[in-house]
């Protein structure tokens, strides 16, 4: 009797959970197609989050011919570039439109990572410094990371001269390195999800 009632409303519960689930994952599909449809009718007054970002991301980055960008998912590092993000300044998709200028765009391609890959967390830090190095890592960075790779390194340094780019690396304690953070951590991520 009372052991099979509470099966039943845990069952119950159960279809509950996963009805609403459901309902969240369909309403964040139509939030993504959303932001999609309005940033390519140029309407990118959208704030940034997870969903636009990716959203966002896809689109703009589509061009790049030697660079594949792997979009992390909904993660934690993901929520740390958002804040870096935010503290450069950047808090609309427009913000970020002019962050990823063609200039960087054009550098991204000449630069590409010999692993043929990066994520779309190195991509937009990389595109924080190259906009402004000074700004971002006086202002955005928060030392959760503290390796690069040398083809990031090479290219800011062909935009600001190695002497810049090595001074203000060291005074942030950033060390140069063949496997980046963002792909250890991202091979770490996949691991963990296989």
């Amino acid at each position: 009797g009372n052991l099979q009632r509470r099966l039943y409303l845990a069952a119950g519960l159960l279809e509950l959970a996963d009805r609403e689930f459901d309902t969240i994952a369909a309403e964040v599909d139509r939030y993504s197609e959303e932001v999609g449809n309005q940033a390519q009718a140029g309407d990118l007054e959208i704030e940034i989050n997870s969903a636009s970002l990716n959203t966002f991301l896809r689109q703009k980055l589509r061009p790049l011919q030697r660079n594949c960008v792997v979009c992390l998912p909904d993660s934690d590092l993901q929520h740390q570039v958002i804040r870096e993000l935010k503290l450069y300044g950047v808090r609309t998709l427009a913000d970020l439109d002019r962050v990823i200028s063609p200039e960087f765009l054009d550098a991204l391609d000449q630069f590409p990572e010999e692993s043929g890959e990066t994520t779309d967390v190195g991509v937009l830090r990389a595109a924080m410094m190259y906009a402004d190095l000074n700004k971002y890592l006086q202002d955005a960075f928060q030392q959760s990371w503290s390796t690069m790779t040398p083809t990031a390194v090479a290219m800011l340094e062909d935009k600001y001269g190695a002497e810049m780019v090595s001074l203000s690396l060291n005074i942030a304690g950033i060390i140069v390195s063949p496997s980046s953070y963002f792909e250890r951590d991202l091979d770490m991520e996949v691991e963990f999800l296989n």
